[in-house]
């Protein structure tokens, strides 16, 4: 059992390192400050988003197209 334990406590950290990372690149991204703003994109989605809208702005055609791929 306890090395279980361990091994959760190990994938935690390792998680949190993965997170602390995310949150640098995202920081350091010329669109952070635009997807951070976003109303409740603070935190764990404007890094999400920011991946998934990425750089290309002629990617999606419009604001509907990109809702249509999110599903909402």
């Amino acid at each position: 059992m306890l090395a279980l334990v361990r091994q959760l406590e190990l994938v935690q950290d390792q998680i949190a390192a993965y997170d602390e990372e995310i949150n640098r690149l995202f920081q350091q991204h010329s669109d952070s400050r635009i997807f951070a703003s976003l109303p409740g994109a603070a935190g764990r989605l404007a890094p999400r988003l920011l991946a998934e809208w990425g750089d290309d702005r002629e990617r999606y055609e419009n604001a509907a197209v990109v809702q249509a791929l999110a599903g909402t």
